[in-house]
């Protein structure tokens, strides 16, 4: 932990300590930005809500250590974004490809991070196969692009490095995503709390770039529900011995019901985030809208987990020592559910409900809390839109 002492008259100025880790990581915070989100509408609204990327970082919109949160209903695309940016972090910049029938290879720019991703799969429904399938489409598609080019600009044949195909190169990216299944909040925390033990042994050579965490909300109703029930337990006053005729079974021991077991998370997310670096999502539900004088076509979700939490947007929150960067949030979309009595026949058969689910774009709103210079600060929105497709994900 990072401590500042006070000089004293016979010393010039204050000396920092810290680990070299904590140093590591704020040399690489300048010399190595994690890079851009590879969404452009996510991109501008960065570089409008901190203006000051454009002279620290000004090849990188993202920063080591941000903490982004996607808020929304259940089956909103909150995990599918965040298929899209483990598909970004664990691909190299560029690959030497090759179709499976031929021994023509192509330098393809594949625009990667060539990093680990850690995700806590707090609802079991992390997929792997899904994963692979969203990075195999970018691989065709690039190297479709690469052959394309190649045709136009003339032989762009490469000899001197070993051609891999598209299959090689998904098992081999696929490696670097490793998945941990925790089963209530004291486990995520203690899972995250081992995550350097774990980087050191089983992935030395390999740099965390993201650390996800879907969904930070699963655990929420049984904590909720053992915080409710320790409340109701009967507590011995301190100091004070336990009455004579008092059964054995009613005295129990001082508890700590005030203590959130969120807290033990986000403490350990604070300390990974200085000590690694590395950006951290969370996926949040989204149960409630606000009820607001905001326009309709903008619902925000209010936040129902309890502080420590951050809800920099909440003016009833206060501001806490947990930072969250950006928050985006993905409103309920789609058409509308089929009429009672629908048979599965009729529903299959709805041409004109799946044409338009292929061709439908899910908006998704941004908000950054821009903070000047004056120490004053203001809230920063924009939105940008993706695609679900079968085998993809379509960002602009």
């Amino acid at each position: 932990m990072t401590t500042v002492t006070k000089p004293s008259d016979n010393e010039p100025a204050a000396i920092r300590r810290q680990s070299g880790l904590h140093l590591f990581n704020q040399v690489k915070h300048k010399t190595n930005p994690p890079g851009n989100s590879f969404i452009e509408g996510f991109d501008s609204h960065i570089l409008r809500a901190l203006p000051q990327l454009e002279q620290t970082s000004p090849n990188s919109t993202w920063a080591r250590g941000d903490i982004i949160e996607i808020q929304g209903p259940a089956a909103s695309g909150k995990t599918h974004l965040l298929y899209f940016w483990a598909m970004t972090c664990v691909l190299p910049y560029t690959a030497a490809l090759r179709n499976e029938d031929s021994e023509r290879a192509f330098e393809v720019l594949l625009g990667g991070r060539n990093n680990s991703v850690v995700v806590c799969d707090c609802d079991a429904r992390w997929s792997m196969i899904r994963l692979r399938t969203i990075i195999s489409r970018y691989l065709h598609e690039r190297l479709a692009l690469a052959v394309t080019n190649s045709q136009s600009d003339g032989d762009d044949e490469m000899h001197d490095t070993a051609p891999a195909t598209i299959s090689d190169v998904i098992a081999r990216v696929l490696k670097r995503v490793h998945v941990f299944r925790p089963t209530s909040t004291l486990s995520l925390a203690a899972t995250l709390a081992a995550l350097p033990n774990y980087h050191k042994t089983y992935m030395p050579d390999e740099a965390i770039g993201m650390l996800m965490i879907d969904s930070i909300s699963t655990f929420h109703s049984l904590d909720r529900w053992t915080s409710e029930q320790l409340e109701k337990v009967p507590q011995t006053p301190a100091g004070l011995p336990p009455a004579p005729d008092q059964p054995a079974a009613l005295q129990f021991p001082e508890l700590r019901t005030n203590i959130n077991p969120l807290r033990h998370v986000l403490t350990v997310v604070l300390e990974l985030r200085r000590s690694l670096g590395m950006i951290t999502f969370f996926t949040n539900w989204g149960i409630h809208t606000i009820d607001s004088t905001l326009p309709s076509s903008i619902p925000y979700y209010k936040q129902h987990l309890r502080a420590p939490y951050p809800s920099p947007f909440d003016a009833e929150s206060p501001r806490g020592k947990y930072p969250l960067t950006h928050h985006i949030t993905i409103p309920q979309q789609g058409p509308a559910p089929f009429d009672a009595g629908t048979s599965l026949e009729e529903a299959m058969d709805d041409q004109n409900r799946n044409e338009s689910l292929g061709r439908m774009r899910l908006r998704a709103f941004v908000r950054t809390i821009s903070r000047r210079s004056d120490d004053t600060s203001s809230i920063v929105e924009s939105e940008f839109e993706f695609a679900i497709i079968d085998d993809g994900v379509l960002v602009s």
